[in-house]
């Protein structure tokens, strides 16, 4: 078996005698040095890309739970200074709003959330034997009633 320092000493040899076989040797090793150059570049950016996304997504996501905190924040004292019936119709008035929103705005309409949340929409008012609003009884109708 031959060792990897007497292979590597076959290996070198006498620069040609002739400047072309040097010059296009070394054209070949600049080539090769810019390409990998090129994709290491290519591997950072992507890298970095990476990071950026996932700190944007920590922030929405920290952003979700604090909204989500303040609102129960603001429903636990509406019930508990019994304005319940104030609550109750504030949000049922908010209902036709968001759901106009979301019918509306395409970006709202590309989360898998928003179809869950029209058909939430529509098991209330099924739910609770209220008539649809008319502003958006359409939106809602395309949905089939639930059995319950």
């Amino acid at each position: 078996m031959i060792s990897v320092s007497r292979w590597l000493e076959g290996t070198r040899r006498a620069p040609v005698s002739s400047g072309v076989g040097a010059a296009s040797t070394e054209a070949i090793m600049k080539k090769i040095t810019m390409g990998l150059m090129f994709v290491a570049g290519l591997l950072l950016g992507t890298l970095v890309t990476f990071i950026i996304a996932s700190k944007t997504n920590q922030r929405l996501w920290a952003r979700c739970v604090a909204t989500g905190v303040m609102e129960q924040a603001f429903i636990a004292t509406e019930l508990r200074t019994q304005r319940q019936d104030d609550l109750q119709r504030r949000a049922e008035a908010n209902l036709v709003p968001a759901v106009l929103a979301i019918h509306q705005h395409q970006e709202l309409q590309s989360v898998p959330e928003s179809q869950s949340a029209l058909r939430a929409v529509k098991d209330f008012y099924e739910m609770n034997a209220v008539p649809i609003p008319k502003e958006i009884a359409g939106i809602l109708n395309e949905f089939p009633s639930r059995a319950h």
